[in-house]
């Protein structure tokens, strides 16, 4: 077993962690950005034996070794009453948005907790407490914090936590703070690669395999305390350009005195990153300074964690930013007319299923339009549907083949299944860093999240919005783009390339790939290696097969057996444009890739390929 410690003072980061926010972190402190102190801890090529116990165990001396090097960096210390060292602990492999993989204040046990209620006031420690109590539940024992115990008083509420584990019979927290930490970093390896986080990667990448993660990175790192109630604190996440548009202003939310914000953190309704420059303007001026380094070191659009404690900024993670499909052509087109990336790399970032959409009808102008409600625009396309209220309802309609608006309060990661299977989402709370704009954007679902005057009873079946009145069932059309939701099916036209689309167009059919068109008459369709003919003088059409767990490997071992074979011709057959699917077929040098070649996206995949020559 191999793996790699990197803490966030110096060393560069390794293949298993670019798909990971681990990375990203020593090159935001070589940036001078104000970043906690921590490390990454990265296994390489675990054994298909060890178990995440084993795991922990083996790099239990370097994790020793990196934490005494934070306790150095902050003057604080694990378990230490007086100055105490709190930890977040993150799991660093994709993950399903909106999922718990971060454990907060790591750290708290009964000495530390007295010594904070005496110095910082009782509901102050407690809500550390109940945070760290929750988060460690989701993370550890698979309790989600959407069905964690409520209570109004944060101390009532941890104990409550406390009893709800015990109920369930599960182990409970560890009283030292060493012994949470190894617990912390068995979960790890143990959740990061389960069934809902391979069950989205193949919805939202479908090119991705069960095979793409074969390491994951576990980030630890001191705690910034957001949740301080003095006026200059709290917690964000922020944007360099519009997520769902791609337009170049910053965007996020933001909670005043609060830990955790967007993706599924729990109290007050996030606000718009405008308070937090109308209450701490250094502090926002600091953050879009952060932001426009680190799209310049990532060469990308990013979206960036951030807390406030007590007037003080700091940068908790920094990676590549979740968007949508209109908005990744937008920044593709951007980054190049600002000279971060050339053509080849821009072809090479935009999505196919984002020319898919692209080209999916759009509202006709002109119509007379019933405008039933309008929120925060969080992720682009159209979708007509019927309106169900909770994720039972929804399944229920999809297995009835109905198209299926998922409409509610606000999403959690028990909605994600009904999510995965709608073709658009609303929902009463949220904002663009929302559970529901993110999984959306993931996803490529239109969503419209925040909307005014909504309100949502599912166990009566209806939703109200002002003084109309929405039923399950009810048929209405979600445009998230505008942000607006409109009763009844309204009339779309198709779409036209606008200027951005029409460049990428451009650039791909200047590189001259292969040609699109219909299949030879002649030709032999081949979906497996085996099926691949011995003859020479055959001519083959290779398409992806869908009905198998990893479709991408299964295409390009085909492609390779093409080649091996020597045929006479080779062809690719794109799949249907329909498919949400970011299609990466081998270049192995086509004659000819089979579609319709009016499609945006074949003529992107066709810009990416060489043909072949002789």
């Amino acid at each position: 077993m191999h793996w790699r410690a990197v803490s966030f003072a110096g060393g560069t980061a390794g293949p298993s962690l670019r798909r990971s926010s681990g990375d990203v972190l020593p090159r935001l402190a070589a940036l001078g950005l104000p970043t906690p102190p921590g490390f990454t801890l990265s296994v390489e090529d675990r054994p298909a034996d060890a178990t995440a116990a084993d795991v922990a165990a083996a790099m239990w001396c370097d994790v020793v070794e990196r934490l005494s090097a934070v306790e150095r960096a902050t003057g604080r210390r694990l378990g230490d009453p007086d100055q105490p060292l709190l930890l977040a602990v993150r799991v660093g492999a994709p993950d399903v948005p909106g999922r718990t993989n971060t454990i907060l204040n790591l750290g708290l046990d009964a000495p530390v907790l007295a010594a904070l209620v005496e110095r910082e006031g009782e509901r102050f420690a407690a809500e550390l407490e109940l945070r760290f109590l929750r988060s460690f539940a989701a993370v550890v024992h698979g309790v989600p914090e959407s069905s964690a115990p409520r209570a109004d008083d944060p101390a009532a509420a941890a104990a409550a936590v406390r009893d709800d584990l015990d109920a369930r019979g599960l182990p409970p927290v560890p009283d030292a703070p060493p012994d949470q930490l190894r617990a912390a970093l068995r979960a790890a390896w143990d959740r990061y690669d389960d069934e809902a986080g391979r069950r989205f990667r193949r919805v939202a990448d479908p090119t991705s395999g069960d095979a793409a993660v074969t390491a994951v990175t576990v980030t630890v790192q001191a705690m910034a305390l957001g949740n301080r109630d003095d006026g200059r604190s709290g917690s964000g996440v922020a944007f360099s350009r519009d997520p769902s548009t791609g337009s170049p202003d910053p965007r996020g939310d933001f909670r005043r005195g609060a830990q955790g914000v967007g993706t599924g953190g729990a109290g007050d309704e996030p606000q718009q990153l405008d308070v937090l420059r109308a209450g701490l303007p250094d502090q926002a001026d600091a953050l879009n300074v952060a932001l426009a380094l680190v799209e310049t070191e990532l060469r990308d659009a990013c979206e960036v964690d951030f807390t406030v404690e007590a007037g003080e900024l700091s940068i908790l993670r920094a990676r590549p930013a979740r968007r949508s499909r209109l908005a990744a052509v937008r920044i593709a087109v951007d980054l190049v007319d600002e000279g971060l990336l050339d053509v080849a790399a821009a072809l090479d970032r935009i999505p196919t299923s984002a020319m898919a959409r692209l080209q999916r009808p759009v509202l006709a102008r002109g119509q007379a339009l019933d405008v039933v409600g309008r929120g925060t625009a969080a992720s682009p396309g159209i979708a007509v549907g019927r309106i169900a209220l909770d994720p039972a309802t929804a399944l229920d309609l999809v297995d009835d083949g109905d198209p299926v608006v998922l409409v509610r309060p606000e999403t959690t990661p028990a909605d994600l299944g009904a999510m995965l299977e709608c073709v658009a989402v609303v929902t009463e709370q949220g904002g663009h860093a929302s559970h529901a704009a993110v999984v959306a954007r993931g996803l490529g679902r239109p969503a419209v999240c925040g909307v005014d005057e909504l309100w949502v009873d599912a166990r009566r079946g209806r939703a109200t919005v002002g003084d109309r009145e929405l039923a399950a069932g009810d048929t209405v059309t979600v445009d998230g783009t505008t942000g607006m939701v409109v009763a009844g099916a309204a009339r779309l036209v198709p779409a036209l390339p606008d200027l951005r689309v029409a460049r990428v167009l451009a650039w791909a059919a200047e590189r001259q790939g292969p040609p699109i068109g219909p299949a030879p008459a002649d030709a032999v369709v081949v979906r497996a290696p085996d099926r691949v003919p011995r003859d020479r003088s055959a001519v083959v059409v290779v398409e992806e097969d869908p009905d198998v767990a990893d479709p991408a490997t299964l295409l390009r071992r085909t492609a390779e057996a093409v080649v091996v074979a020597g045929v006479t011709a080779r062809y690719l057959r794109l799949p249907d444009p329909s498919v949400p699917a970011d299609l990466r077929p081998p270049d192995v040098g086509w004659d000819g890739l089979v579609a319709d070649p009016g499609s945006w996206a074949a003529q992107l995949v066709a810009g990416r390929l060489r043909p072949r020559r002789g």
